[in-house]
């Protein structure tokens, strides 16, 4: 566990309520409310259920200044349209002008946890919770918070106290980041049934059932993927996550100029994972194009960091979310360079998130091989032998190991 945790008053509440409400060893309801899991009746026939729709706006009370309440309200519409950076230029402006408030903290906190940013997202929300420790919203947060910074269990706990009270397009919106949160976490199946309650609450489903065909293909379920996508198709509202899950699919079936031409326009979108970002590296890397591929994972890095002066003084104990993957892909990206310390650096802080992930296992292979250091590139290739590549890192996994065994 990490030191990002709820203070004091939020861990007692949310143990409290989890002791009484929350079944411990559950990860995901087996029939989310709304629609039992498996099921996608409806497809954009359903409307999402009446209730506060689209609130995600701290609680502030009428004492709060007009001021105050009209940052807030403009820092937040920026956010829920995609625009987090936007909002913080808001919330720093508002800061400068003297005003205070945790509802500020609260918007804040949403703004940097959709740029990745967990470790000046959490202390905020935790602040803001100080004083509204029910408060929907700011539950969401900070269980988008603790997902990043790899606290999936906690996350999914804080995500069903979040739902609890949310409705509408809130809801759809929290399922699918409880979706992401379990699908980072290796739980497909409920991934995939949190993704589908979305759907029942959702305006556009397809948003929702894009990233269930993107988790089919993490399953090796190609022909179902590629069935689902086909049937869903690409539309303004979900087209970033439909083109994320057609270019997972392309680079399953080993067609990589396809999932390049699939990523390259989603990759500069704002997302808190910067998975898209981190594909398009991956698969340039792939192609024999590493300095294309390093522009790009370097670009992950810089897109993490804030403007001069935001968040200045907080804590910064975690930069990046905890995605392996990331780090494999940058120690290849180093090796490619020929900067062979630093490549085994970023080799080791990936081994640290996950020794076993098929994308690490990958980069020891190359990276032993590369240097000279069998054993480390044989026990790589072993444990990808036992263990399987998965349908992302299949076709890399028999070209290194082609190399290693070779030797």
């Amino acid at each position: 566990m990490t030191s990002l945790r709820p203070p004091s008053l939020v861990a007692c509440a949310l143990a409290a309520f989890l002791a009484s409400h929350v079944p411990a060893a559950a990860p995901l309801a087996a029939d989310p409310p709304g629609g039992q899991a498996g099921q996608r009746g409806g497809r954009g026939a359903r409307r999402p259920p009446g209730g506060p729709a689209g609130r995600r706006l701290p609680v502030m009370d009428e004492q709060v200044p007009k001021d105050v309440r009209e940052a807030v309200e403009r820092a937040s519409g920026l956010v829920k349209r995609g625009h987090p950076r936007k909002a913080l230029e808001v919330v720093r402006k508002a800061r400068d002008a003297g005003l205070h408030d945790v509802a500020l903290s609260l918007v804040e906190a949403d703004a940097w946890v959709r740029i990745g940013r967990a470790d000046l997202s959490l202390p905020l929300t935790e602040e803001y919770l100080e004083e509204n420790p029910w408060d929907p919203y700011a539950l969401g947060v900070l269980a988008r918070g603790l997902a990043l910074v790899g606290e999936h269990a906690e996350a999914e706990e804080t995500f069903a106290l979040a739902l609890d009270g949310q409705r509408g397009i809130d809801a759809a919106e929290t399922w699918i980041e409880r979706g992401d949160n379990l699908r980072a976490w290796g739980e497909y199946d409920g991934a995939i049934a949190a993704y589908e309650a979305a759907t029942e609450r959702h305006p556009s489903p397809e948003t929702a059932l894009s990233l269930v065909a993107l988790t089919y293909v993490l399953q090796g379920r190609l022909g179902e993927a590629a069935d689902l996508l086909a049937e869903v198709g690409e539309t303004g509202q979900n087209r970033a996550n439909w083109r994320l899950a057609k270019a997972m699919l392309s680079i399953a079936d080993g067609r990589l100029d396809h999932a390049a031409g699939w990523l390259a326009p989603v990759s500069r979108r704002a997302d808190a994972w910067g998975i898209p970002r981190l594909f398009y590296a991956d698969v340039l890397l792939r192609q024999g194009v590493p300095a294309q591929a390093a522009r790009v994972i370097e670009g992950y890095f810089e897109a993490r960091k804030g403007k001069a002066g935001q968040g200045a003084g907080r804590k910064r104990a975690r930069e990046l979310p905890r995605v392996p993957r990331l780090h494999a892909v940058r120690a290849q990206v180093l090796l490619a360079r020929g900067e062979v310390p630093e490549a085994l650096e970023e080799l080791a802080r990936a081994q640290a998130l996950d020794a076993a992930d098929p994308s690490v296992l990958v980069a020891q292979a190359r990276i032993g091989e590369e240097i000279g250091d069998d054993a480390r590139a044989r026990e790589a290739c072993d444990l990808l032998d036992r263990f399987g590549p998965g349908p992302l890192d299949s076709g890399e996994a028999d070209l290194a190991c082609a190399a290693v065994r070779a030797r």
